[in-house]
Parts: structure tokens; C-alpha cells; sequence
């Protein structure tokens, strides 16, 4: 999508879901529940991204560095064992899956990345589903009352 405004363009990408009345979906809390701890997961996701990028940024260089540094991104996983095989499994049932977390608005991005990479060696991945974060900054998100804000997403979603 690309909105002009005062002869600026700017483009917007999305993810649109559009589903069937009849759909069931299984809401999965990402911080404590795929991650085994809210702080841990989070931290988890900052390592495997800058890892990412130094393997990345070093593998027309060192080779090895870049093999060394994508070992590195693997080790930081901090999912529950398994957890990709239960939600594909939930997912061949034929519910869809809508994924919650307290992270922030600005950690959607590495969110997603860091859900895609869950279950990497394995038969068995995260399935796609739209992510539900706080619509604030990263302070800000810190400081707010988790339980509050998914109840408050648990709420609207349940009179939809």
C-alpha cells in the first residue's frame, strides 16, 4: 500500500487475514507459554537477531565466523521443547492461530522473525497467524501491566 501525503510517498506493508465465519482459532500467548520466561523470550529474540546479522555481515569474509555466529543464533532459542509440534498439530486440526504478546509495537517485526525460526531443524514450525502486541514503545510496553493488556486483547477478540 502506498499513501501519498504533501508529494511524499510512503509504503506500508501488511498482513491482511480474512477467515470464514465458522473459523476456530487458539490464541497462543507468546511471552512464558512458546518462551519459557517473558524476559528470557524477549532477550532471546535480540540475541538470535544480532547474531543473524553479524553471521550475515561476516560470511563473504570468515566463513567460519559466519557459521560460528548462526550457532550462536540457534543456541539462543528459548522455546519450550516441542511447542512447534503441538501448534502444527493444533493447526492440522484445522484451527487457526492467533498469536498475543506484551512486547511492544516496535518488536513486532523481530517478533514475527523470531516466531518463524522457532522449530528450525525440524519437521515441525510455528504457523502463520496475526500478532497481537501493544500498540506502545518499548518503555513503555515494559511498565504496563502484561495481565491487563491481553485481557483487556482477549476482551475485544471475543466479541468479534
Amino acid at each position: 500500500l502506498s499513501v501519498s501525503s504533501g508529494g511524499a510517498t510512503c509504503d506500508i506493508q501488511f498482513d491482511l487475514w480474512v477467515w470464514l465465519a465458522g473459523d476456530q482459532a487458539v490464541i497462543v500467548d507468546i511471552d512464558g507459554t512458546i518462551t519459557k520466561s517473558d524476559v528470557r523470550g524477549l532477550v532471546a529474540t535480540q540475541i538470535q537477531d544480532t547474531a543473524s546479522f553479524l553471521g550475515n555481515a561476516l560470511s563473504g569474509a570468515n566463513a567460519r565466523a559466519s557459521e560460528l555466529m548462526t550457532s550462536a543464533a540457534m543456541a539462543a532459542d528459548y522455546t519450550h521443547d516441542g511447542v512447534a509440534q503441538v501448534m502444527d498439530d493444533i493447526r492440522t486440526k484445522g484451527y487457526r492461530i492467533v498469536y498475543l504478546t506484551a512486547r511492544p509495537i516496535t518488536l513486532a517485526d523481530k517478533t514475527r522473525q523470531f516466531l518463524f525460526s522457532v522449530g528450525r531443524g525440524t519437521p515441525h514450525r510455528l504457523p502463520e497467524g496475526p500478532l497481537f502486541t501493544q500498540e506502545c514503545a518499548t518503555i513503555k510496553a515494559l511498565a504496563t501491566k502484561h495481565d491487563d493488556f491481553k485481557t483487556r486483547v482477549l476482551s475485544d477478540l471475543q466479541d468479534c
